[in-house]
């Protein structure tokens, strides 16, 4: 950029066409005069600088410069913005330091006389130096456009300009010289507005383009920035309209671990003028809490009662209620009816617990996998508004055939969201012989927009939900005083992802496992002393699989990504946990337990160690 070379200041009344500048596709033009008379600009823009008002094919491609000085007030020789306000802005002018070739008139000292320039080349004479005009504010405005066009090659001359006007900083003139906005700093530009309808667009508030400034100060960082709504943007290089940028995030559950957030997953979003700019993706984990010795005391005791009431010969009915939500059967309420070969339960549970660190059962007279047959408790801490019906029948000795139906809210299953839906629906299959048993269930679990705890959003979101198919088995055998017991569970969770022009559909395994021995009447009668090692539930396998355009080939055109994040748990959690205790008399008893984690929570390298100690007593 070279200037029409001044030889002395212009008074616009003399010369209204003096310093102009332009590149090949945009044009820049710059009043360079100076109203000696009032010392104020004179807001009247020389003829190239307000060339487009002639003539509409040039509106949007011509710009007008203001030059200011240190303070961000315009210059004394500068023209402020006037009929070009729409298309005008300000950049700074006054002592730019600059390169310079032999000959150029540099900035004065106080007496007027030219200065040398500074580091000269020997031969040449060619430096650097200082410089004030509208030639050096100009040069200013022509570099941010560079810069949106090189960081943007696909942006348009008109989209680049109305970018630079609209995130300009506005200035705010005196009432003497600017009687529209003047220093009413409650005017204030909405950016939104700007860059919707366009520099000329009518602004909520009455702010205008000032007389004096025009769209205000040149701001290239606010340039730079994304425009407008962000939106996630696909392999067929389209911006998907429902996926916002700051909505798309990866929340997990305490099944995934830390896997996902060791790792970095990018994706590219379009801004209103499909500018390409490239984001990590938010991913967090949901650490797994620490049990209280309230609920671990709660979960040992049956905390409510029971009523039988015989309905007929063959049929009976039994009531049972529960108060604590750490109980077995949290804060509940059922009825069973109880036949010769069948039975049916149905009830409301209001609230529930699922106590972490626990060995397999309290009591080896119990069902060993008592609380595992609720899949929830495997993938959420808490649960409430659960309703359940349960039947069975005999299929023959010992072989019973079940059918069960479960529905509620999952609670706390990741940072994001408090509680969501859920449905299971399974059949099982349950022996039980004098000395073994076991049995296998089969069922569905499906999640109201979450997959195993998860939720996705955004770019992410899902179209309606996950459906888990899983398998679950237990198994024990009784050797006089000892039992050997054993469960397994194995869930495959399709994801069925709504933006699939960005990220591919995939599946999930995860599984759990938990073997043990409980030994009755070990030191005393009636004492009972239980080990377990267990692998709470981790996933296994699975990926999430993207393809984004992230930045800009060499040619200008889109460079497309393919990304991979393996879900797998590398370092997954492992329990040892062993209970003892001990009844004394009127239905006193004291205990003692202690667990030793590894990777809590499928976190690598976590590490708790818990231990438990009381007595329970009726009061």
């Amino acid at each position: 950029w070279r200037s029409v070379r001044d030889k002395k200041p212009i008074d616009y009344r003399e010369d209204p066409i003096a310093g102009y500048h332009r590149t090949k596709n945009w044009g820049v033009s710059i009043g360079g005069d100076q109203n000696r008379t009032f010392q104020i600009p004179a807001n009247l823009p020389n003829l190239e600088s307000s060339f487009f008002s002639a003539n509409e094919k040039m509106k949007g491609l011509w710009l007008a410069v203001v030059a200011t000085d240190k303070n961000d007030k315009i210059t004394p020789w500068s023209n402020g913005c006037g009929i070009a306000r729409n298309y005008c802005l300000a950049a700074p002018g006054q002592s730019v330091m600059s390169t310079m070739v032999k000959g150029d008139k540099v900035d004065a000292p106080k007496s007027g006389a030219d200065t040398t320039i500074g580091d000269a080349d020997n031969q040449t004479g060619d430096g650097y130096s200082t410089n004030s005009g509208t030639s050096m504010a100009a040069p200013f405005v022509s570099g941010a456009l560079a810069a949106l066009k090189s960081g943007a090659p696909n942006l348009t001359a008109k989209d680049a300009i109305k970018i630079i006007l609209c995130t300009a900083r506005p200035l705010y003139a005196t009432k003497a010289i600017d009687d529209e906005n003047s220093d009413d700093q409650n005017l204030q530009k909405n950016l939104a507005t700007c860059l919707n309808q366009g520099p000329e667009g009518e602004q909520p508030g009455g702010w205008k383009p000032s007389k004096v400034y025009g769209h205000g100060l040149l701001d290239l960082e606010a340039a730079l920035d994304p425009a407008g709504k962000e939106n996630v943007v696909g392999r067929n290089q389209q911006a998907i309209a429902r996926a916002l940028t700051s909505n798309t995030r990866l929340s997990l559950s305490s099944v995934f671990g830390d896997s996902a957030t060791r790792q970095t997953l990018l994706f590219g979003s379009f801004d209103m003028f499909n500018r390409s700019y490239s984001y990590r993706a938010p991913i967090t984990a949901q650490g797994m809490a620490t049990p209280s010795l309230g609920n671990l005391l709660a979960w040992r005791r049956q905390d409510g009662g029971m009523s039988q009431q015989t309905l007929s010969p063959e049929l009976t009915q039994i009531a049972r209620w529960s108060t604590h939500p750490a109980s077995p059967d949290g804060v509940s309420q059922s009825i069973t009816l109880k036949g010769k070969d069948h039975q049916a339960r149905f009830g409301y549970i209001s609230s529930q617990i699922a106590v972490p660190g626990t060995v397999a059962s309290p009591d080896p007279a119990l069902d060993p996998d008592r609380r595992a047959v609720a899949l929830w408790t495997k993938i959420a801490p808490k649960a409430r508004d659960i309703t359940f019906a349960d039947a069975s029948f005999a299929i023959r000795d010992h072989l019973t055939l079940g059918v069960h139906i479960q529905q509620g809210d999952v609670i706390d299953t990741n940072k994001r969201i408090s509680s969501y839906g859920f449905r299971d629906i399974a059949l099982s299959v349950t022996l039980d012989d004098e000395d073994y048993g076991g049995g296998v269930r089969a069922g569905q679990f499906v999640e109201r927009g979450h997959f195993l705890g998860a939720k996705a959003e955004g770019g992410y979101e899902l179209a309606d939900g996950s459906g888990s198919q899983y398998l679950h088995a237990t198994a024990h055998r009784d050797f006089g005083d000892w039992r050997l017991h054993a469960r397994a569970t194995h869930i495959t969770t399709t994801v069925d992802f709504r933006h699939n022009s960005f990220v591919d559909d995939t599946t999930i395994t995860a599984n759990e496992a938990a073997v043990g021995v409980a030994r009755q009447n070990l030191f005393a009668n009636d004492d009972r002393l239980n080990i377990g090692l267990t692998l709470p539930l981790a996933i296994r396998s699975g990926a999430i699989s993207q393809h984004t355009p992230r930045g800009y080939n060499a040619d200008g055109s889109y460079r497309m990504m393919h990304d991979h994040m393996a879900l797998r748990v590398p370092s997954r959690h492992r329990a040892v946990q062993f209970d003892y205790q001990r009844d004394l008399s009127d239905g006193t008893r004291w205990f003692v337990s202690g667990s030793f984690h590894r990777n809590w929570g499928n976190q690598q390298g976590r590490r708790n160690a818990m231990l438990h100690a009381g007595v329970q007593m009726p009061l």
